[in-house]
């Protein structure tokens, strides 16, 4: 068992976040194994319905929900998110009752949950000396670990296995297996084999939850003042670069712009100062893609004002060299 100075120190961990309140009915677990309106969900369209479930019970309505909120929140592709949306609806799971208002109309039980941190989701996570940003499934284990050990009467401590944890949170014990090696790596938990002669508990390990993770504090979910904290956080510049390039079509536009301004370079060095008709083009070139990129932002309402001047390629500077 690892003392408390034995763990590995996590950078910049927040003193208080927003998390989501996770139903585990959402990921399709039932009783006596039938199924349920969740059942074969993706671990996307999971986290949408737990969005759904977290705003509305914090706004006491339809929350407004765009598709943009999910993309910057999640950092979920349009695509995936369009996917998501009409799979919850198209199974009558979800009820749009306005433009980007949702209820939720599968019954489910809304008293066993896990909250999954909203920081653990964005960040890149130190594993073996290398920054891993861990998919959404990885999570759920996580969560389920952190509620254990929060537990009054487990002392920090959870008794369990790699099935059960599975089982718990309806996922294939390689699955499950998979994540908390994962979760192992980046000193989020730690896990000791324990029980080898107990035939009752044999399998079953040890496991505990990084203390940093559990100092961690939540909000109340029903007070009026968390509805800032909980909604949609205006990302950074990169942040919102990464999150767009996810869509083909602006990867697109941003690829072409890079060879452009290769190209140009390229043009200006071996001309040496000189106007050539090759430059002349590119010029154009770069002028018309300039025009894509804010026409793209334009139709997906993207505030262009969040990358500063010079962000892009096609931004104008007095030095085509820079």
């Amino acid at each position: 068992m690892l003392d408390v100075k034995d763990w590995k120190q996590l950078n910049n961990i927040p003193e208080t976040s927003a998390y989501i309140e996770f139903p585990l009915s959402f990921t399709g677990k039932t009783k006596n194994g039938m199924t349920s309106a969740f059942t074969s969900l993706s671990v996307s369209a999971q986290f949408i319905l737990a969005e759904i479930h977290t705003m509305n019970k914090i706004f006491k309505e339809a929350a407004k929900l765009t598709y943009k909120h999910f993309i910057h929140k999640f950092g979920m592709s349009r695509e995936t998110v369009s996917a998501g949306f009409k799979t919850l609806l198209t199974r009558k799971i979800i009820e749009r009752v306005k433009q980007s208002h949702y209820l939720i109309k599968a019954a489910y039980n809304k008293k066993d949950y896990i909250e999954i941190d909203v920081y653990w989701l964005k960040r890149e996570w130190d594993i073996d000396g290398k920054k891993k940003r861990l998919s959404r499934s990885r999570f759920l284990p996580l969560a389920l670990l952190v509620r254990s050990a929060k537990n009054p009467n487990s002392d920090g401590k959870f008794i369990s296995s790699q099935a059960r944890i599975g089982k718990a949170v309806n996922m294939p014990r390689t699955t499950a297996g998979d994540s908390i090696r994962e979760i192992i790596a980046t000193g989020l938990i730690s896990c000791e084999k324990q029980y080898e002669n107990d035939k009752r508990r044999r399998g079953c390990s040890l496991f505990e939850v990084n203390p940093q993770i559990l100092e961690v504090k939540h909000p109340n979910i029903n007070s009026s003042s968390v509805k800032a904290l909980f909604g949609m956080p205006e990302p950074t510049a990169d942040e919102l670069h990464a999150q767009l390039m996810l869509d083909t079509k602006y990867r697109w536009i941003i690829d072409r712009i890079n060879i452009n301004y290769i190209a140009t370079l390229k043009e200006i060095t071996e001309a040496r100062g000189e106007d050539t008709l090759k430059l002349a083009k590119l010029e154009a070139e770069t002028a018309e893609l300039r025009e894509e990129l804010e026409n793209y932002f334009k139709i997906h309402k993207i505030k262009r004002g969040t990358f500063p001047p010079g962000f892009f390629r096609t931004d104008i500077t007095d030095n085509k060299a820079i």
